[in-house]
């Protein structure tokens, strides 16, 4: 029979049942206002309370009301709008923050460790025994704070705590030097993407590969193709559990395949033959013609398997002397973005047509050589991106496992 008392999962050197109190006797809160010269400071979801002057967009308010506001120092935890999501923000600074919120600490400072808290409060299980003192719905949830401290919680040695906030500490702090490192790697993509296309109104890039040179021109994108036509109308009658794959828009990322293998939808051999279906072959580009954002472009790996695509979705396939790399490319520029939201129509389904998508104009160096250089390129910045992306999400995956067993 399992322990109760006892995580799932625990560091080596450490052993005995947590122990179990109230969080009123492991708590208390503090209401201490008349500090207006220091800064306000916000709550977030991810990186707890953090000044005010940090979160990248300017909130306006009476100055005059902060001398009201109450005081918040390092360790504390503040119990704010969004509490019932993601458990209580922690505070790395000191500051003052909205008289609304609830801000509490350790009652016995010796004794506990301010960080481990932190991750205890965003674990599965503390967020599931908010729901029972939280009331409201939607947006307008709020967390009674007098029956918070009449919840039981469990929590080991002040060493086993120790331990476990530098592990989730440590485990944070390389989940964002990838972040870090994956912004860093967008921006350039976005910035070599304005440098080695022509802007309106010039025939050359700002930058340009060596060994290349002459003026760019451009076509339409049905120029470019052999194959510009729509997904095939798919209804869920048709459809079966093994056979064709059916590829849908959520499969089309900006530059990049979306594999979605928890959400693979297919048809029988004979249902596409009974439909004429239009097969998508290894190589095809596949445009979304729904946001977000609707254009974006892909090109379909090779699969161990045959494929279709959705009506909303469009097939391209491009003639011997065009890079499918390079056209993806420019189909992921933030001008062709630009372009495609002046081209939306629709109610509350707004889409692009096939007959928009095919007059797009498209900017072409003037040999094949330099498409499939520059395709390069940007195909390398991907398969970096990517695989920062995926390290970024098993990352946090990972976390997400050992909050749920590490914790009781």
């Amino acid at each position: 029979m399992s322990n109760c008392n006892v995580p799932k999962l625990r560091l080596d050197g450490f052993e005995g049942e947590w122990t179990k109190d109230k969080a009123g006797n492991i708590f208390i809160a503090i209401d201490d206002r008349g500090y207006p010269q220091l800064p306000v400071l916000s709550a977030t979801q991810n990186k707890g309370m953090i000044p005010r002057s940090m979160m990248g967009y300017k909130i306006h308010h009476d100055r005059d009301n902060e001398v009201g506001y109450k005081r918040v120092q390092i360790g504390d935890f503040v119990v704010h709008l969004r509490s019932f999501q993601g458990g209580f923000a922690h505070s790395y600074y000191d500051g003052i923050t909205s008289p609304a919120y609830h801000v509490f600490r350790s009652r016995h400072e010796e004794e506990q460790d301010d960080v481990f808290w932190r991750f205890c409060f965003a674990s599965p299980r503390f967020i599931y025994l908010l729901k029972f003192v939280t009331y409201g719905i939607r947006d307008g949830k709020s967390i009674s704070f007098p029956e918070f401290l009449e919840l039981e919680l469990k929590y080991p040695s002040k060493r086993e705590q120790h331990a476990l906030s530098e592990l989730f500490t440590n485990l944070d702090a390389v989940i964002d030097q990838h972040t870090d490192k994956h912004r860093v790697l967008q921006r350039t993509k976005t910035a070599l993407m304005q440098r080695m296309f022509p802007q309106d109104g010039q025939t050359e890039p700002d930058l340009r590969l060596d060994g290349f040179e002459g003026a760019w021109e451009s076509a339409p994108l049905s120029q470019t193709t052999a194959l510009l036509t729509d997904g095939d109308w798919i209804e869920s009658k048709d459809q079966s559990t093994e056979g064709v794959r059916l590829l849908q828009t959520g499969n089309v990322g900006v530059g990049r395949f979306e594999p979605k293998p928890d959400n693979m939808r297919w048809i029988s051999s004979e249902t596409f033959d009974r439909l004429h279906c239009e097969e998508v072959l290894p190589g095809d580009i596949l445009i979304s013609r729904l946001p977000d954002p609707a254009g974006r472009a892909c090109i379909v790996p090779k699969m161990p398997y045959r494929m279709i695509t959705a009506v909303d979705c469009a097939i391209v396939r491009v003639t011997a002397d065009h890079d499918p790399s390079f056209v993806v490319t420019y189909l992921s520029t933030p001008g062709y973005f630009n372009h495609i939201n002046t081209l939306m129509a629709g109610g509350t389904r707004q889409r692009v047509s096939r007959s928009q998508l095919s007059a797009v104009q498209i900017a072409l160096p003037p040999t094949l050589e330099e498409q499939q250089a520059i395709g390069a390129v940007f195909t390398k910045l991907n398969t970096l991106i990517n695989a920062e992306t995926q390290l970024i999400e098993k990352l946090k995956h990972t976390k997400s496992a050992l909050l749920q067993k590490m914790f009781v």
